[in-house]
Parts: structure tokens; C-alpha cells; sequence
């Protein structure tokens, strides 16, 4: 069955990245004559109200204003942003108890260094660390958190940072992103152009443990995924071209800091004029999804055909699905369904990936605001193997939806920030 599938390769890996998590899988894209059957017990209908529930961050916090996140096998943690003031309190949720105030706990990152703020969500990598990737703290720099999760959260020797401003370069600052690839993590430029990798077998504060690689002066990527064997950075807009459509990838079997190892290829010229402003990006096993932010075209690549061939992408405009559809950040898989969290729109959207993927009717759409009006305004969202929960960036009432009764394993499809 292709829900198995994507599961089986996921166990291969085992590891999870900012924006999606890294599944490479020889699955072939076709649903079976079993799918039905099991699909019916295994995953809910998006507009069942039943399936939803809200949470008001405001019971436990007084920050506001959260980017995305990630999961650890048991807690789920958003990440503290950067969109209105920057923030630095962390919070986190235990999927173990009910969604209830008791269940959730709070640490301010700037209580142990007052520029830890301002972060564009989380990546969880293999060796029991939660890494929060800095965007941008009202003083650009660039400061990792970097969270024990094997030790108390409350504890600030559960923590350490590293300005990567100094330690790797004063063009290492404000990230759109980051991902992981079972060794390594990657940090996608936004507020410069260059893109940066950490070697998790080393030290976090030593410099040799980083190598960084310059893309652009002006270009800004906003989300990453790995598919097994590339990174991609999505192209969100730059402060010159409001229609930057460049999509970026590096062959992590190459060396990153050398320009044979990277390949890029515009959107917006080569697939669609309006094929630009990304925000995030998620990859189901096979086919990797573009999170569209600034318009109504969403695509999707086939990661087993040519990079730079235009056919190995499809397009569809979300706005044949409803007006509503329109204005997104960052989104997750489930092992059948890719989601989209609204960001600007307040409508979610489901794909499934059984279907053709520029059929309108393969997309389905749900306001979470009829469960609570403050449920709008969303950047990224992070599955726990059976609930996905919408980060919010705008407002303090988080939404979560249980899409599997059966749930996968969490340490596989746990997902971070988009």
C-alpha cells in the first residue's frame, strides 16, 4: 500500500528536517487496489470538526508571534519568531497528555542571553538535539539555541548557542530555514546569501565545524527539504525582484562549499511568470511540494526526473480550488496527504497524493477559525505521526488536527517547521 510505502522508506532514514523530513523511497506514485480500504480507517476527513480542537498559547505565555517547529519522538516545540516583535520563549507540548495547560512548558531563550530571539522554526536531528534557526533578533545576528532534549527543559545547561556571525563569517546571518540529512544541518540564506552546514559529530562552538557557501547577494530562500540525497532551498523574494523564482539544490554526496555541487533553476521563467515567493516546501517519498506564499501557483517536482527539465514539474493554481487559497506557510505530509498552513489565507489546505496532482478535486480546504476565531494567521506546522498542529505566527491560538487513527511511527514522520 503507498501509505506503507512512504512509511518503510521513512524508517530507513530516520530523521527529519526543517520544512518536510528526508524520505528517500522507490515509491512509484500509484495508488493500489488496498489504499481504499486502509485509507478509510486510517485517515479523517479535514472537514470533520470533530478531528479539530484549538489551544490559546496566551494560558501559558505572553509572547506572541511563533514560525514553525519541530517534534522529538514526544514533545512538539514552535519556535519563537521574529514577525511582529522578536521573541525568544520557546514553548513546547507533550503529545502524551491532553491539550491542556499542564501539558505544556515555557523557556525563555533570552533569560540566558538576552539576543536569543527571533527564530524561522526547528530541526531535530539524530542525536537528541533541537536546534532553532536564527532569522532575524532586531539586531541581525545569527544565533543558534540548541536545546539537550534528553536533559531538563528548564534548565539553562540544557542549552548552548553559537553566533555564527562570528564563529563562520559576518555574512552568516538571518536564515530562512533549515533542514537535516542525517548528519548534517543547513541553514538556507535570507537576510544574506550565504548558506551554511553543521556537522552534528562536532562541536557546536567551534568553527571548523561549519562550512559555508555563498549563493547570492540578494536572493532570499525561505524553506528546505532533503530528498535522500539533495537539499533543496526554496525561493521566497528578494529586496530587487518581487518575482524571484530561483530554486536551489545541493548534492550532499558533493562538497558543499564548491560550486559543482550546486545547480539552481527559475521558476518563473522557465515554469510559470508566476511561479515565485515560496514559503516552505514538503516532500512525500517522492514528488516535492512548493509552498506558495506571494501567489496562487503551487508545484510540485518529481525528484526521479531531471532537475532542470520543466516537465518534471506540475502546476496548479490554488485559486481554481477557492478564492480563499491563497497565501501559505510551510506545511507537512502524513504519509497519504500533504497539508498547507495558512499563513495570510485562513483556509487549510489538504492534497492527496493518490490523485492527480493538477486535478482541483485532489484538494480539500477547512477553516480552522469556525473552532475559535483567533485560530487564523499560521507559519508552518509539525506532525507528531498522528496530529498535526498549525503554528501561530499572527495570533497565540494554535489549531491541531488529528489526521491518523492509526498513528506512524513519530520518530519517522516527525516533521519540523514546513
Amino acid at each position: 500500500m503507498r501509505w506503507l510505502a512512504a512509511l518503510t522508506a521513512l524508517c530507513a532514514v530516520g530523521c527529519n528536517f526543517l520544512l518536510g523530513y528526508t524520505v528517500p523511497t522507490l515509491d512509484d506514485g500509484d495508488a493500489d487496489a488496498g489504499d481504499a480500504a486502509s485509507d478509510a480507517s486510517v485517515y479523517g476527513d479535514l472537514a470533520d470538526e470533530t478531528r479539530w480542537s484549538v489551544f490559546d498559547l496566551a494560558t501559558v505565555t505572553s509572547a506572541t508571534g511563533y514560525s514553525g517547529g519541530t517534534f522529538d519522538g514526544k514533545y512538539v516545540y514552535f519556535a519563537p519568531g521574529a514577525s511582529t516583535t522578536p521573541n525568544g520563549l520557546v514553548v513546547r507540548y507533550d503529545t502524551t497528555q491532553p491539550l491542556v495547560a499542564s501539558a505544556w512548558d515555557t523557556f525563555d531563550l533570552t533569560h540566558w542571553a538576552p539576543n536569543l530571539r527571533g527564530y524561522e522554526g526547528a530541526v531535530h536531528d539524530a542525536n537528541a538535539h533541537v536546534y532553532f534557526i536564527p532569522h532575524d533578533d532586531g539586531l541581525f545576528h545569527g544565533r543558534i539555541a540548541r536545546y539537550t532534549s534528553t536533559l531538563a527543559f528548564g534548565d539553562t545547561g540544557s542549552w548552548d548557542s553559537v553566533d555564527l556571525a562570528t564563529t563562520v563569517g559576518p555574512s552568516s546571518v538571518g536564515f530562512g530555514a533549515g533542514a537535516f540529512d542525517g548528519r548534517f544541518v543547513y541553514f538556507t540564506p535570507f537576510g544574506s546569501g550565504t548558506a551554511v552546514r553543521y556537522d552534528t559529530s562536532t562541536e557546536l562552538s567551534v568553527g571548523a565545524s561549519y562550512t559555508a557557501f555563498h549563493l547570492s547577494d540578494s536572493y532570499r530562500w525561505r524553506g528546505a527539504a532533503f530528498d535522500g540525497r539533495y537539499v533543496y532551498f526554496i525561493p521566497h523574494a528578494d529586496t530587487g525582484a518581487a518575482t524571484f523564482g530561483a530554486i536551489a539544490r545541493v548534492d550532499t554526496l558533493a562538497t558543499f562549499d564548491q560550486g559543482v555541487a550546486w545547480q539552481t533553476f527559475d521558476l518563473a521563467t522557465r515554469v510559470d511568470t508566476r511561479a515565485y515567493g515560496f514559503f516552505g516546501a514538503v516532500y512525500d517519498g517522492r514528488y516535492l511540494y512548493l509552498v506558495p506564499s506571494s501567489d496562487t501557483i503551487a508545484l510540485r517536482f518529481d525528484t526521479l526526473a531531471d532537475f532542470g527539465d520543466p516537465a518534471s514539474w506540475t502546476k496548479t493554481d490554488l485559486a481554481m480550488v477557492s478564492t480563499g487559497a491563497r497565501g501559505y506557510a510551510g506545511g507537512v505530509f502524513d504519509g497519504r496527504y500533504v497539508y498547507y498552513a495558512p499563513s495570510s489565507a485562513k483556509l487549510v489546505l489538504r492534497f492527496d497524493t493518490t490523485l492527480p496532482f493538477d486535478q482541483v478535486t485532489a484538494f480539500q480546504v477547512f477553516d480552522p477559525s469556525i473552532q475559535d476565531p483567533g485560530a487564523f494567521g499560521f507559519a508552518g506546522a509539525v506532525f507528531d505521526g498522528s496530529a498535526i498542529y498549525f503554528v501561530p505566527s499572527q495570533g497565540t491560538v494554535m489549531a491541531r488536527f488529528q489526521a491518523r487513527t492509526v498513528p506512524a511511527s513519530p520518530a519517522t514522520f516527525s516533521s519540523s517547521f514546513y
